[in-house]
């Protein structure tokens, strides 16, 4: 985490709680996250760790609680286009890909920033095959993403995401649909982000990635923050009886 920005909050969450029905998925989450930190979220399977990064950007509306982002309230009162604009600055890269597969590599990339942040197609060209020269896919900007590996099409959008020139990007689970042989493309990427004092907000099952690049960790189960710290505190001496029961699993 750069150090400038070590006490700078770019994300503050009150109390979040979700519910699908008579189902609570987030009970009482409340945590801060500063400016160039890497936060990885783990946890068992339906712990509410994806839930609460879609509540982040508002993918999903919270039940009640607060999101603050950048000193400002997420989503409340906000009409669609001012939520647009406050999600346009915190890029998402999901377990799916979620790439048009009818559009070419370099068309799913300048979409977003010629139709929402009005860029004109000359710059977001330019800006597009930056990114894909960053994720090392440059020689496959007009192929289609039936035409690319499931670790390349991750790769193509993580550069679409950021391609929107965000503040924080979210991962949820990024590598979880990937072949094995795949993921550590894709973590390489994510790496090398984490290393540029980019803000990020990780959910993964991939504990080398979170003891190497994590400046927190976050443990989630049951709808709750369990335990949190740095990964040596977490993965070596962690105090709750529940972080020990996963991490002993593991």
């Amino acid at each position: 985490m750069n150090t400038s920005d070590a006490n700078e909050i770019i994300i503050k969450i009150v109390n979040l709680k979700k519910t699908f029905g008579s189902l609570e998925v987030l009970k009482g989450i409340s945590t801060e996250i500063k400016k160039g930190e890497v936060v990885v979220i783990i946890g068992p399977s339906g712990s509410g760790k994806s839930t609460l990064l879609r509540c982040l950007n508002y993918l999903e509306a919270p039940s009640s609680g607060e999101i603050h982002f950048q000193n400002q309230l997420m989503g409340q009162g906000k009409s669609e286009k001012e939520l647009d604009l406050q999600r346009s600055k915190m890029g998402m890269v999901f377990q799916n890909f979620n790439l048009f597969p009818h559009l070419t590599v370099l068309e799913n990339l300048i979409l977003a920033p010629i139709n929402v942040s009005n860029v004109s197609h000359h710059d977001a060209l330019a800006l597009a095959r930056s990114f894909l020269q960053k994720v090392g896919l440059s020689e496959k900007e007009h192929s289609y993403p039936r035409e690319l590996s499931g670790g390349q099409q991750q790769r193509v959008a993580i550069a679409r995401a950021l391609c929107m020139k965000p503040d924080v990007m979210l991962f949820d689970e990024a590598t979880s649909a990937l072949d094995p042989e795949l993921v550590n493309e894709v973590l390489r990427v994510m790496k090398s982000l984490a290393h540029s004092g980019l803000t990020l907000i990780v959910v993964t099952h991939e504990m080398g990635f979170a003891k190497e690049v994590a400046d927190r960790v976050v443990f989630m189960d049951g709808g709750l923050i369990i335990e949190e710290g740095n990964p040596a505190d977490i993965f070596e001496s962690p105090k709750e009886k529940r972080t020990i029961e996963f991490l002993g699993k593991l």
